[in-house]
């Protein structure tokens, strides 16, 4: 079989559900030459220029968000190294904490959906744009300050310190995010007296719904200050969900070639008391805008929590969000999930 037509498989051996194991049972379904594990990022980007040097026509990504923003920037980063290198088509397995990239792609069981990436060579597609963030060269499909920040560094933190069986099957899954939130963001976020004050620039096309005129969009010059005031939490996305089919970013596939931006300066209490609308995506609030957006810089008063598709990447600052020149193919086997998805 021609390389171009092969498919390459990428396991990030720190993955919430790639297990020794694990790794074997899905190298057994495939070619275990096309089967590569990587277990810290010096890995990762050996892995990935061994994968552009041969050639495959798709790769899957094994692991979740924060695996998939790696194998992605390595490969970008191995095509830029070669002339006539060309793109794979990228394909996620279930395999991480949140998942969600996999989420949009209607993901399941990730042994059947190996066994259909890899024997399908005609499957759906879907195209997705990707934002990119020049102080950290990196394109990703999402990213925010404020409380997702705080929240995943909570997280992060009871992960570490809360050990035993039973408590590590609680804390990586959604219930060791509401772990996190109620018995560490919450509390703390209720101590402070105001969110840290922001101020967003356009610096290229962008456009405001209005929740007054049904959600209608109204252009913003470039050059103009979306927002300012204090903020809770500023988010930028292409996908809709982040982790757990959490619908972060509604409206994020709504305008091609540009992202959605999530300005919220609600309480913690409306939030709460919400869940479950904030949840589906359907929360509105005059506390709560949204924006479509090219080019973006934010700027806080004090550094604020951070994070790029999951990963926690510390505190900033000032960060600049630009739609990145790049687009990745997602393959998927699940093309009506994928539209019910959207």
């Amino acid at each position: 079989m021609n390389p171009g037509q092969q498919t390459a498989l990428i396991l990030n051996a720190n993955a919430k559900h790639v297990t020794a194991r694990r790794a074997q049972q899905l190298a057994r379904l495939c070619n275990a030459d096309d089967v590569y594990v990587s277990r810290s990022l010096e890995e990762a980007e050996q892995v990935a220029q061994m994968v552009v040097e041969k050639g495959y026509g798709r790769v899957l990504s094994g692991g979740g968000d924060g695996t998939l923003v790696c194998v992605l920037n390595h490969i970008f980063s191995a095509l830029d190294k070669m002339e006539n290198g060309q793109t794979p088509q990228v394909g996620v397995l279930k395999l991480g904490t949140g998942n969600a990239v996999a989420s949009i792609l209607g993901a399941a069981r990730p042994e059947d959906d190996l066994l259909k990436l890899i024997n399908e060579p005609n499957l759906a597609t879907v195209p997705l744009g990707l934002i990119n963030s020049p102080q950290d060269d990196l394109d990703f499909p999402f990213a925010g300050i404020g409380y997702d920040g705080e929240i995943l560094n909570d997280y992060l933190w009871i992960k570490e310190h809360l050990r035993g069986p039973f408590v590590e099957e609680i804390t990586h899954s959604v219930l060791g995010y509401f772990f996190a939130i109620f018995g560490r963001t919450v509390p703390r976020k209720m101590k402070e007296p105001v969110p840290p004050s922001v101020r967003i620039t356009s610096r290229g096309k962008a456009s405001f719904r209005d929740p007054t005129q049904g959600d209608a969009l109204c252009d913003v010059p470039a050059g103009s200050v979306l927002y300012e005031g204090p903020a809770a939490l500023v988010s930028v996305g292409t996908v809709p969900f982040y982790g757990f089919n959490f619908r972060m970013f509604p409206f994020a596939q709504d305008v091609p070639g540009m992202m959605q931006l999530r300005v919220c300066a609600a309480s913690p209490f409306a939030l709460i008391r919400n869940l479950p609308s904030v949840w589906r995506g359907e929360f509105r609030d005059p506390d709560l805008l949204d924006f479509h957006v090219e080019d973006i810089v934010i700027e806080s008063e004090r550094p604020v929590p951070y994070q790029i598709g999951g990963d926690a990447r510390g505190t900033r600052k000032r960060l600049e969000f630009v739609m990145s020149h790049r687009q990745v193919e997602l393959v998927t086997p699940h093309q009506g999930d994928l539209q019910r998805a959207a």
